[in-house]
């Protein structure tokens, strides 16, 4: 395994995290009207890049 493929498989886990962030805040909202408050830069999409496409998993170099 390449230093890219496990970029791209350490980019796509901050990806989801930012993801499960960002739902789980909605969520805590209780869709009462309240308006969430976005922190930092979470208005901003983190894109993969297309070299990451097919990276989904890491495997170690034992």
């Amino acid at each position: 395994m390449n230093s890219s493929s496990r970029m791209g498989a350490v980019y796509s886990l901050i990806v989801r995290e930012e993801e499960i962030l960002m739902e789980q805040r909605k969520r805590d909202s209780g869709g009462s009207g309240v308006v969430v408050r976005k922190e930092g830069d979470e208005d901003i999409e983190l894109v993969v890049p297309p070299v990451f496409s097919f990276c989904n998993y890491y495997v170690s170099d034992i």
